[in-house]
């Protein structure tokens, strides 16, 4: 299949906003000790292991709270890009006209 101008339009802008939702991913925090995630935003994932700050107590040790990215609405996000995506290429599509009998 031949893209044309707006579909590769449509195509590198939907994979530069996947891509950057994957560099700023949205993060949850564990709630205290219990089971409990509560959402933080999103915050700029890096390579070297650093997450967003930790709360610290007074014996500097790390809070009972860990981090974790939302996966479910990062995956949700990841498909209504994908889905945008594709119906802005469908649109940007056009049509194919048929040869008429006419001549």
């Amino acid at each position: 299949m031949k893209l044309n101008s707006s579909q590769r339009v449509s195509l590198l802008v939907g994979l530069a906003v996947a891509v950057a939702m994957g560099l700023f991913p949205p993060w949850e925090k564990r709630a205290g000790w219990t089971e409990l995630f509560i959402a933080e935003g999103h915050h700029l994932i890096t390579f070297k292991g650093s997450i967003p700050r930790l709360n610290r107590r007074a014996s500097s040790r790390v809070d009972a709270g860990g981090w974790r990215i939302d996966t479910t609405t990062i995956c949700v996000q990841w498909m209504t890009v994908a889905l945008a995506t594709a119906a802005a290429m469908v649109f940007f599509g056009g049509r194919t006209r048929k040869p008429s009998a006419d001549g």
